[in-house]
């Protein structure tokens, strides 16, 4: 069964939820910014920004450190993260298919 196949037997769209997107709302809920979230996780202001933009990928050890300030389970995000790539490679190669 191919990978069309299989998706035409799943629902009917994918969707396109990068985890950066589930860090700014969980930190948006604890009143914090991206600039305090940095500093809280001793990361670069930058790494952090671009992470909630989507323009890095999700890593391990960034997972990590945000699970220490946030309490969301780097496990959890992490696959968010794979779910986010796969349907990005799927989406690539079928643009037409749904997204929501």
């Amino acid at each position: 069964m191919t990978v069309l196949e299989k998706r035409k037997s799943a629902p009917n769209y994918i969707t396109l939820l990068p985890p950066g997107k589930i860090i700014a709302e969980k930190i948006f809920e604890m009143g914090i910014d991206a600039t305090e979230l940095a500093k809280r996780c001793d990361l670069s202001l930058e790494t952090v920004q671009e992470l909630l933009d989507a323009e890095i990928p999700l890593t391990l050890e960034i997972a990590k450190a945000i699970e220490r300030v946030t309490w969301m389970q780097a496990e959890g995000m992490m696959r968010v993260e794979e779910s986010y790539q796969n349907n990005l490679k799927f989406h690539r190669k079928h643009p037409d298919y749904p997204v929501l």
